[in-house]
């Protein structure tokens, strides 16, 4: 298949600009919601139900999701187990995206599901009213301003301070993966980070990383869920293009041609044709010809799920002065 530079004059006058001197992860998952949306790894509905049979979660209770995205969890949590959820999420793009999501259900504003602005450190919610924090991949957004988030949570959470943590990482044992890790360090400047160095990563224990949340002693393990996923190459550079490394020039491609046709009749001779000599996605077209049987590409990913007490509740409970707050209905 054809890796020629694209000739298109048009394509490089009409793809669409983004402002990406913006670009953090709150502008980026706004751009990408719907896109993140269809194509990322939902978390396994058992291991959600596992989760809450664990902490004998009575019908009714709070569940505050941080870092909600399209609110795909908290619709589950709410609509199918009828849990109370407010889904928290500080990207305009990805609030819209989860109203549209469960816009089939009548009285989207009222319980059991409410979809609020608000990020880690700064929820918006009352005081003591939240019987679980939940935050599905989005834990290792908050590292960077970790002190502000447990107080935070401490803040929100009624006695015992249940908090949990979903971890999904790719096939770890996969040569596919291996490939795609060297091809994305290649071409990724931002891959070379510890938070975004999802595709391969051995040196990330899940359990480890839970313990910046849980206290270490406490944290318990759900069943590990593994799941596949067959994809054609614009669905598997539509996966990639969900993650914050993946460059800007590549993502405005695919808007350029998603602009131009169907999803369902985009080839990989028409994203090549509008791509760059030596971007990512001539790269990837690369990898997808070798790996790929029948133009699918299969790809194995593993969730995780740890929860227990939030780390030092106890003692962040006993040294917050609680301000006046409304308390939810």
């Amino acid at each position: 298949m054809s890796t020629t530079k694209d000739t298109d004059n048009n394509f490089h006058q009409n793809a669409p600009r983004i402002d990406w001197n913006l670009k953090n992860s709150k502008t980026l998952f706004s751009l990408q919601s719907d896109s993140y949306d269809e194509f990322r790894q939902q978390q396994p509905e058992e291991i959600i139900l596992e989760l809450v049979e664990a902490l004998g979660l009575e019908k009714g209770s709070r569940i505050a999701d941080i870092g909600a995205g399209p609110a795909r969890e908290a619709e589950i949590l709410a609509y199918k187990l009828g849990y109370k959820v407010i889904a928290v999420e500080p990207a305009d793009g990805m609030r819209k995206s989860a109203l549209r999501r469960i816009a089939k259900n009548k009285n989207i504003w009222a319980e059991p599901l409410n979809i609020i602005d608000g990020k880690s450190d700064d929820t918006h919610l009352p005081d003591n009213s939240i019987d679980l924090v939940l935050m599905g991949n989005s834990s290792h957004w908050f590292i960077s301003n970790l002190d502000k988030t447990t107080q935070e949570f401490a803040r929100i959470l009624k006695n015992p301070g249940n908090v949990a943590l979903f971890y999904t990482l790719y096939d770890q044992e996969s040569e596919l993966i291996t490939s795609l890790h060297n091809v994305l360090s290649q071409h990724c400047s931002g891959y070379s980070t510890s938070r975004s160095q999802v595709i391969r990563s051995r040196e990330i224990k899940p359990r480890s990383f839970a313990s910046h949340y849980i206290e270490d002693s406490k944290i318990r393990e759900a069943q590990k869920v593994i799941r596949a996923k067959e994809h054609n190459f614009y669905e598997f550079c539509k996966l990639l293009s969900t993650h914050s490394f993946f460059p800007k020039r590549d993502v405005e491609v695919l808007k350029f041609i998603e602009n131009q046709q169907a999803p369902e009749l985009i080839t990989r001779s028409s994203i090549i044709a509008k791509s760059e000599e030596n971007s990512l996605l001539v790269a990837l077209n690369q990898l997808f010809d070798q790996y790929a049987e029948k133009e699918k590409l299969t790809i194995s990913w593993q969730t995780t799920l740890h929860y227990g007490q939030l780390k030092e509740y106890q003692l962040l409970k006993e040294n917050i002065i609680f301000p006046k707050s409304v308390a939810l209905a």
